[in-house]
């Protein structure tokens, strides 16, 4: 069986803590949907970030 929970709403959280785990259950903590966002942000400044030190660096 498969529940799928949303923990920003108060009323499911509480009828989750109610769910019977088991030995050998298999329990999924997705991202929320801002944490993916962040990480593509965090690469592009990365990547733009070494960009302008190589170009920094080739002009001196």
């Amino acid at each position: 069986m498969i529940y799928r929970v949303d923990m920003t709403n108060p009323a499911t959280f509480l009828v989750a803590q109610n769910f019977p785990i088991k030995n050998k259950d298999v329990l999924y903590t997705a991202n929320a949907p801002l944490t993916d966002f962040v990480k593509f942000v965090n690469i592009i400044s990365s990547m733009t970030y070494t960009i302008v030190n190589l170009g920094t660096s080739v002009t001196r």
